[in-house]
């Protein structure tokens, strides 16, 4: 119980700390940030995002339509939740993303292992593309960006994404090495429940043969590894359900699966309802959820 209480305050106070460097970001930049956590894992163990409302664009400019028209919230979404993020993982490297809207935004990659854990969105900036007609004169407020800030603000965005996700991990791991199979079987799946994994690469890890390593899993956690990432998976599901506006579609491929009407499937197993009507169910601080 106290080992819990310690945890959580950590988190909270780690929360803090994130939340005022970003502030602090903004106010010197005049811009706005937004973070991806593309696999829902900046949460405490009781789901509470370190990160709040950051998930989704808050800027005015970007909010501006989207609740009243699905086309808006459509062409939102497939650009920056999809095209942008696409981009992203082919070219592993900041880049200037350029809105429908006719804005600009920094985007920047925050890798661990070559792999993106977090996309952080920077902006808006006045783009040179003329925006369709509703936006005109909101988007003649915005700054107009250069190169020399863009990059500036790029650099100084990776070293506050690394240093976040730096100590997001110390804090999750306790500052120590995984040494026992526990650990390091906790760990496999942490940083790879998002990738289709099998217990031959976790009998890798563990020196063991794939039937070793099952054995192993149910005698240490009484639940097959199967179970075991199902479990992660849907936990991460959750979290991103509830703090992005992403697309069920994308979440699935997200959080480790490759076939979307499979995991409506589990996460209805798992949660007792499908994960749209969850996110509702959600939203609506429904307490049965």
């Amino acid at each position: 119980m106290l080992k819990n209480t310690i945890l959580y305050n950590n988190v909270r106070n780690l929360s803090r700390l994130f939340q005022q460097a970003i502030d602090d970001f903004e106010r010197r930049n005049h811009v706005s940030v937004t973070i991806h956590d593309l696999h829902g894992i900046f949460y405490s163990p009781d789901g509470t995002p370190l990160l709040p409302k950051r998930q989704s664009h808050q800027h005015h400019f970007c909010q501006n339509g989207r609740k009243n028209s699905p086309k808006y919230e459509r062409a939102c979404i497939s650009d920056c939740a999809v095209d942008a993020e696409t981009f992203a993982h082919q070219h592993l490297e900041s880049f200037i993303h350029n809105c429908w809207k006719g804005v600009q935004e920094i985007i920047v990659p925050v890798k661990n292992r070559e792999q993106i854990q977090l996309l952080l969105y920077v902006g808006p900036f006045r783009g040179p593309q003329t925006p369709p007609e509703k936006f005109i004169e909101a988007w003649k407020e915005l700054p107009e960006g250069n190169e020399t800030d863009y990059t500036r603000i790029s650099n100084e965005m990776l070293l506050l994404g690394q240093g976040i996700f730096a100590m997001v991990e110390d804090q999750r791991i306790g500052g120590k090495v995984p040494r026992t199979r526990r650990e390091l079987i906790r760990e496999f799946i942490h940083r790879h429940a998002h990738e289709a994994v099998t217990l031959t690469e976790l009998g890798k890890v563990l020196n063991l043969s794939p039937s070793r390593a099952s054995h192993l899993c149910k005698h240490v956690f009484g639940l097959s590894f199967q179970y075991l990432l199902l479990k992660e998976r849907m936990s991460r599901a959750r979290n991103l359900l509830l703090n992005s506006d992403q697309p069920l579609k994308y979440i699935a491929t997200q959080v480790g699966f490759s076939n979307v009407f499979y995991f409506y499937r589990m996460f209805r197993k798992f949660y007792g309802m499908p994960p749209g009507e969850y996110r509702i169910c959600l939203q609506q601080e429904n307490r049965n959820c």
